[in-house]
């Protein structure tokens, strides 16, 4: 039998900024995840509620693993490309195990 211990994670900070005009390099969440691991993350424009990478596809809000966003050190990171396609203020939940567990981050867009 295995027993998990965690408590909830906890961000340094839970809004970040990014301007369209200077992107370069991956966005940096800092995070104590505290026995929780990251399984995966869902992005969705603030104003339509439409997922982040519309432009991909558009029939879901789930972001993929690696390719869009990961977890090193115990932060959390959303990748540069993602980043490059957010035209307005948008909503990342990131979902982690235990099932059930998640944390918001909102990213503000400014040309």
């Amino acid at each position: 039998m295995d027993i998990i211990l965690y408590d909830d994670p906890k961000l340094e900070k839970s809004e970040f900024t990014v301007s369209q005009s200077a992107i370069s390099g991956d966005l940096k969440i800092p995070a104590s995840l505290n026995g929780t691991k990251l399984a995966t993350v869902k992005g969705v424009v603030d104003s339509t509620g439409r997922p982040v990478l519309e432009e991909v596809w558009s029939w879901t809000p789930y972001l993929n693993y690696d390719e869009d966003f990961y977890e090193k050190d115990g932060d959390l990171y959303l990748r540069e490309r993602v980043l490059k396609y957010l035209k307005s203020d948008s909503t990342f939940t990131f979902e982690l195990w235990p099932k059930g567990v998640e944390t918001v981050v909102k990213v503000k867009v400014t040309p």
